[in-house]
């Protein structure tokens, strides 16, 4: 059922991308989010990594949600750490509550901790 949600999500994106929509960023948000909320690693990172490289529109936080989402819910913390150090805008508290639930989920006390520093900055009244 996911799997066809994302491959629904697919072909509308695909769709933008012919026509040359003026919401292509939003359109990789959507295919982003749909990657993460569906479990597809691969074809969630592949995108994210094609909004640069393929179409050279440079992410916002908004685009880093996603795969510090998805890798994180997939375990792959160190990965989405190495995402998140390296932002060129400083993630959101939207990115860092992503990151901080899934170093909970995976019982990762140090990356956690670096999340919630970063988020306190953000938030010092939370």
């Amino acid at each position: 059922m996911l799997f066809m949600v994302f491959r629904q999500a697919v072909n509308t994106f695909k769709e933008m991308l012919n026509k040359r929509a003026r919401s292509v960023r939003i359109a990789f948000v959507g295919i982003l989010s749909a990657g993460s909320h569906g479990g597809l690693v691969d074809e969630g990172f592949h995108y994210f990594t094609s909004m640069r490289k393929d179409h050279q529109i440079e992410s916002d936080s908004e685009h880093y949600a996603s795969p510090a989402d998805l890798l994180g819910r997939a375990g792959h913390l160190n990965k989405a750490y190495n995402i998140l150090a390296k932002m060129p805008v400083e993630p959101d508290v939207n990115v860092l509550g992503a990151f901080i639930r899934a170093c909970k989920v995976y019982t990762n006390v140090h990356l956690a901790k670096w999340a919630a520093n970063k988020l306190l900055k953000l938030e010092p009244d939370v």
